[in-house]
């Protein structure tokens, strides 16, 4: 995997904006390039093989905490309840984009990618992508 650097105007690096572009490729770059392996991305988020992807447009939002919660062991009750408190159900969770997931959940690296990868590989069998 390669990993470009981006640079801020005062010198520092954001290694982290380096990381999410090179995990979370822009759709422009999907377009172009393809998505990653999808039995690798499958294979890396378990619980996704575990699901029928037809029945996720009809979760609810307790569905898609409860898949969360398999799919991210590691989260806590409060950052498990934003997914009811901003009423993400299964049709919300399949549009969830990098930015969404990031930034207004709140949620660390780690988490951020498990359910953008889950999404992924969701929208992949779905045929959304």
């Amino acid at each position: 995997m390669r990993i470009n650097c981006v640079f801020v105007a005062d010198g520092n690096m954001k290694i982290q904006d380096a990381v999410y572009d090179s995990v979370f490729p822009s759709p422009s770059k999907v377009r172009k390039e393809g998505l990653p392996n999808m039995n690798l991305l499958e294979y890396l988020v378990p619980a996704v093989s575990d699901i029928n992807p037809k029945e996720v447009p009809q979760w609810s939002s307790e569905q898609v905490t409860q898949f969360v919660a398999q799919t991210v062991q590691r989260l806590n009750s409060s950052q498990l309840e934003i997914f009811a408190e901003e009423d993400i159900d299964g049709m919300a969770f399949l549009m969830l984009q990098r930015a969404d997931i990031i930034h207004m959940l709140k949620l660390k690296l780690g988490a951020a990618l498990k359910i953008h990868t889950s999404v992924q590989v969701l929208r992949h069998k779905l045929g959304m992508d």
